[in-house]
């Protein structure tokens, strides 16, 4: 009591002027509430608030005034399904503050600002400005913008326009935050063409717009993937203004950068001169980023080499961003030599670096180089994250240094306790090929792959021991309607694939549907197959953290699945029952497209792929012999038929006949038999992207239908082949319960009309 009043001195009994729940006034005993929890209770009793009366000379301070208005905004705000009557508004604040308010503009600034701070601040300010607007309050134009600001951090764009409109019907002086405030809230919510129009009005009617109001609307684009729209944005922007501030351009290479556009990005750096228009070091930041996102590594070094030419020193975030586009494109050497220009230039690099040199260092299977970077963090007292100590135990493993990789993973799973797959699948493939593959180290993979299966298990409930087959559902993608199967093993989730279908929609589908029918709340991919590709699809029943999940994704990363896919492809190999390997290395590119596409290179990534002749097949619906040649253009038109019958033959000597046309000239034997197919089963070692369509592809035998890989035949494969001729026949791998579970799944109803049309050889 004395705290909260210390004007009345200890007292046995006091009139507080608070209203009871009544609405009267009470007597209350000593020691009485303090102000904050008196307004509490008050604000909990959902009973006009605003006619309260609350004498000024309560409050202790303004703070306690300040949120006790709040409380009763809040409270007439949740009570009226519409907007506060901006009577009540103005009567509470009559009672709160009197002819203070009106007085004191700044107090009025405060008061708006405290609204923005609130949840659903947006509401409140509105109601505010209202109450504001009756009381014969004379507002300017910061006032709109602290009201505006409000609306901005709620993404209320509608209210933040109008307040635009209010701003002007109160015939006040514009002001330019309250439309940089409006364009920020049309931008959040993604209404890019209302912060467009509002720039269009500033530059026609006004206030002038400043360089805030072309970095919104340039960012109000941007986040709505209309980068094109945003380099408009950015070409109408005054060189005066990007002279004194270069934010709109910053913004510009931003909305290419997240968009993919790192061509543009180049171009928009490049035109900087002509424009007379110096770049920072953020401008060249922000286009490096473009050019690594894109995996343009040649060009983020370019603009790096233009950086240093043009005097500027490069930050962590330059060092980074290199740093992440020589991962990208492997190339650890100069990931290295960025790492020791850093050092040279005195920059103490964060975890971000380190980690995305030494990513580097594994895609380069450089597991010594990994191992020093780690060894250097940990003497410089960095602790490496679980990102950084999977790395390097990946790049161990890849180097089949499996006593490394044990002895890393082993502190991997110290650390960081959480389940992770790819790790341990990459220590298992170390194992199961280390010690000339002995049978001790298969037995160590295998050991340790269920050790771990227990362990991810045992902060886990218990799963689903039983073998479930749910009823079909159907997928409607495209405007079509597709029927998809599944079974349910204990923590695995198997998926018969229609053809056209994307794997990441149909995942998000079979999401939604098994949360529905409360089958699963989570689920977790672990391999995909290609839109048009069909067969089985192997899903995890639980979140990326979960035991079964990891546990799957260790299974695939460890080369413990066995997956066989069935194929069409144009020739053949040899007779039925065939068998051969293809181990042509890979690397996964990005095309012109954004699409990731995989070429065959001397030194890249092991592919390994298995395959089986199946079935010799001819097509026989091919144009036999040579096709007739055309009349000339010139000739006459052949005469009409004859109703006459033939002269009989005369009895004399037969006239000496012409001689015989000569031979047509041997056609093809493609063109005389047919065309040659091949049906393969293929059994891929390791999981390149496209890696059978690409090792069938270089072997000289491309995939039917294929459009990216084997373009020869493409015309003539449509005309009696809906689509890629892929599917994925059979799989083999284990459940949480390490039960063997053997799906089989055989040609979709599409394919096996393609092979009913061809002509089977037997041999």
């Amino acid at each position: 009591l004395n705290r909260s009043f210390p004007s009345a001195g200890p007292l046995a009994a006091m009139w507080t002027p608070w209203p009871n729940l009544c609405g009267s006034w009470c007597r209350v005993a000593a020691p009485a509430p303090s102000p904050a929890v008196a307004r509490r209770a008050e604000a909990r009793v959902p009973a006009r608030r605003a006619e309260a009366r609350v004498p000024g000379e309560f409050f202790q301070d303004a703070k306690d005034r300040d949120e006790t208005l709040i409380l009763l905004l809040t409270d007439l705000c949740r009570s009226k399904k519409r907007a506060p009557d901006p009577r009540e508004v103005a009567a509470t604040l009559d009672n709160l503050y009197g002819e203070h308010l009106a007085a004191n503009p700044i107090l009025v600034t405060s008061l708006l600002t405290r609204c923005g701070k609130e949840r659903g601040g947006s509401n409140l300010a509105m109601a505010m400005l209202a109450g504001l607007k009756e009381a014969k309050v004379n507002l300017n134009g910061i006032h709109f913008s602290a009201a505006a600001t409000a609306c901005k951090q709620d993404g209320a764009w509608e209210k933040a326009l109008q307040i635009c409109r209010m701003m002007v019907d109160a015939s006040k002086e514009p002001y330019i935050r309250v439309h940089n405030a409006a364009i920020f809230a049309c931008g959040k919510v993604g209404q890019w063409e209302r912060a467009v129009d509002v720039l269009e009005a500033c530059l026609q009617v006004g206030p002038k717009p400043d360089h805030v109001t072309f970095t919104a609307t340039i960012t109000a684009c941007a986040q709505a993937s209309a980068w094109s729209m945003a380099l408009q944005v950015f070409d109408r922007t005054p060189t005066e203004t990007l002279e004194l501030e270069k934010s709109p351009l910053n913004a510009a290479l931003a909305a290419c950068d997240k968009n993919g556009q790192w061509a543009k990005a180049r171009e928009l750096l490049f035109s900087l001169p002509a424009r007379r228009i110096v770049p920072e070091a953020t401008t060249y930041n922000t286009a490096i980023s473009a050019c690594a996102r894109g995996g343009q590594y040649a060009a983020a070094v370019a603009m790096f080499a233009d950086m240093r030419e043009s005097h500027l020193d490069p930050d962590r975030f330059t060092f980074g961003t290199l740093m992440s586009a020589c991962e990208k494109a492997g190339n650890w050497q100069q990931a290295m030599v960025l790492l020791h220009e850093a050092g040279s230039s005195g920059l103490e690099l964060g975890m971000i670096e380190l980690g995305a040199a030494v990513s580097a260092c594994e895609k380069g299977n450089q597991w010594k180089y990994a191992l020093h970077l780690l060894r250097e963090m940990d003497d410089s007292r960095l602790n490496a994250d679980a990102i950084v100590t999977s790395a390097v135990t990946v790049a161990c493993a890849r180097s089949k240094k499996w006593e490394h990789a044990l002895v890393m993973y082993a502190r991997l799973s110290t650390e960081f306790p959480d389940p992770r797959g790819i790790p341990l699948g990459s220590v298992i493939v170390a194992c199961s090929s280390g010690a000339s593959g002995s049978t001790e180290s298969w037995k160590m993979a295998v050991a340790l792959l269920d050790h771990e299966l227990e362990r991810w298990q045992r902060s886990e409930r218990g799963v689903q021991n039983d073998v479930i087959q749910p009823p079909p559902f159907f997928i409607t993608f495209d405007a079509k309607e597709m029927q998809v199967e599944m079974i349910l093993y204990p923590g695995l989730l198997v998926v018969l694939k229609p053809a056209n279908l994307p794997t990441d929609f149909m995942i998000e589908y079979l999401q939604v549907h098994l949360r529905r029918y409360k089958i699963a709340n989570d689920i977790t991919r672990a391999s995909r197959l290609d839109t048009d590709t069909t067969g089985v699809v192997c899903i995890a029943l639980g979140d990326s953290r979960s035991s079964a999940a990891n546990f799957l994704i260790s299974q695939f990363s460890g080369r413990l699945v066995t997956k066989k896919y069935m194929a069409l492809s144009s020739g053949t190999f040899g007779p039925v029952g065939s068998k051969f390997r293809c181990t042509a290395s890979m690397k996964t590119i990005t095309s012109p497209d954004g699409m990731p596409r995989s070429v065959i290179v001397p030194i890249g990534e092991g592919a390994i792929t298995i395959f089986e002749v199946v079935g010799n097949f001819l097509r026989r619906d091919r144009p036999r012999g040579p096709p007739a040649a055309p009349p000339p253009p010139d000739s006459p038109p052949p005469p009409p038929p004859s109703s006459r019958p033939p002269p009989p033959p005369s009895s004399g000597p037969p006239p000496p006949s012409s001689p015989p046309p000569p031979p047509p000239p041997p056609a093809s034997l493609l063109e005389t038999i047919g065309r040659r197919l091949s049906l393969v089963s293929m059994q891929p070692i390791t999981g390149r992207t496209h890696q059978l369509r690409v090792h069938l592809a270089a072997l000289g035998r491309p995939v039917v239908r294929d459009n990216w890989y084997g373009s020869e035949f493409l015309s003539e494969d449509s005309s009696f082949c809906p689509r890629l001729f892929l599917h994925c026949s059979q799989v083999i791998l284990r459940d949480k319960l390490k039960k063997v579970v053997r799906v089989n799944a055989g040609l979709s109803e599409d394919l096996q009309r393609v092979v009913q049309r061809i002509t089977n050889i037997k041999r």
